[in-house]
């Protein structure tokens, strides 16, 4: 089972993880912008499908020298590894406990 955005999110809340949504037109939209324990942005999105290779919001995020964002997470069924800061690796370990 493919973890919800609702679910994401109702979990991070859980952790007391401060959550923001990103929406430019020219980059795209990010499921949520968290904030990470070494102060820089973390952007998340949630997949569905099989396809989380496939996002070009965050990888337009990270490309951006304005922004300095060091990396971003993508939570589908298709990628049971955690690479996240340590604040949010518990949240993203529990998520692939529940699928």
């Amino acid at each position: 089972m493919a973890p919800s955005t609702r679910t994401v999110a109702q979990e991070l809340a859980a952790q007391h993880v401060p959550l923001y949504y990103f929406m430019v037109n020219k980059q795209g939209e990010v499921d949520f912008i968290a904030d990470g324990n070494d102060g820089n942005p973390i952007p998340i999105e949630v997949k569905s499908g099989r396809h989380y290779r496939s996002h070009a919001a965050i990888d337009s995020l990270l490309a951006n020298p304005e922004y300095r964002i060091p990396g971003g997470v993508v939570l589908s069924r298709g990628n049971p590894t955690c690479e996240l800061a340590s604040a949010t690796r518990a949240t993203c370990e529990h998520l692939q406990n529940q699928g």
